[in-house]
């Protein structure tokens, strides 16, 4: 038993047909346009890049045969010698080749520029990516820094308050400090004025007690003088009083001997 063909006959046909119908634009298919379009490799490659290339090529020959006899039937021309016919039918073939031939390199032109365009739209698509990515991180420190800014205002808000209540506190202990200054001040002058008056009595009071000392040293100058005189005197009156005493024993003693006793 043989082994199943990859693909069907059918299906290899169907393939061909679309691929000269995208090719061809609409012109009668000549033998040279169909080998320019239509390959073994090429089919194979449409077809997915499996099967045999004998069996394509069978395939293709089969195709071209009908589809150059359906394109030679269709453009007979009647009441013309057969070669002058067949002479204006490879003349109007040759024309449609090399149209055909144009529009394809037109359109392979076409397919490079799409293709390079595609690749510009991926590139700018990448770039537009890489963009919006960072125009999102842009967006996201765009935030950030708007918050910071918002708590930023908030201090300041805050700050200015503080230093507006700090202005008010500082304008009322400016104008304590300014009264206490006052009153301190006034107790100052007040003070001046009172040791200033007691200086004045001091000065007093210490000219009255030097007075006062100096009377007093000289009474106690005055008085020890008179002591001393005193105790002159008396000294002198007690060495007069031990003299007389003195003189009494001695006298006593001269009363006392006649008795035989000695008066000691």
């Amino acid at each position: 038993m043989g082994r199943q063909p990859l693909h069907s006959q059918e299906s290899v046909r169907a393939a061909a047909l679309e691929m000269l119908a995208e090719n061809s634009h609409g012109a009668p298919v000549s033998p040279a346009l169909f080998r320019r379009v239509l390959s073994a490799r090429r089919l194979r490659e449409r077809m997915g890049g499996g099967g045999d290339l004998g069996t394509f090529s069978r395939i293709l020959n089969s195709v071209e045969a009908e589809v150059t006899r359906e394109a030679a039937a269709r453009d007979t021309i009647p009441d013309l010698p057969e070669n002058v016919a067949n002479l204006m039918r490879a003349v109007w073939r040759a024309a449609i080749d090399a149209q055909t031939g144009e529009i394809g390199r037109i359109r392979k032109e076409a397919e490079h520029a799409v293709a390079g365009a595609e690749e510009r739209r991926d590139e700018a698509n990448a770039v537009v990516a890489l963009l919006r990515t960072e125009l999102a991180d842009l967006r996201g420190d765009l935030a950030v820094r708007d918050e910071t800014i918002g708590r930023l205002r908030a201090e300041l808000a805050e700050t200015t308050r503080q230093l507006a209540s700090n202005d008010t506190a500082r304008e009322q202990l400016s104008g304590r400090l300014a009264t206490i200054q006052h009153e301190r001040d006034t107790d100052r002058h007040t003070f001046e004025e009172k040791l200033a008056a007691v200086r004045t009595r001091y000065d007093g009071l210490h000219r009255q007690l030097l007075e006062q000392t100096d009377a007093q040293r000289q009474a106690w100058v005055d008085a020890k003088r008179a002591f001393e005189l005193q105790l002159r005197a008396a000294e002198e009156r007690l060495t007069e009083v031990r003299a007389e005493r003195q003189r009494l024993l001695d006298e006593l003693g001269h009363r006392a001997r006649p008795r035989g006793r000695e008066v000691r």
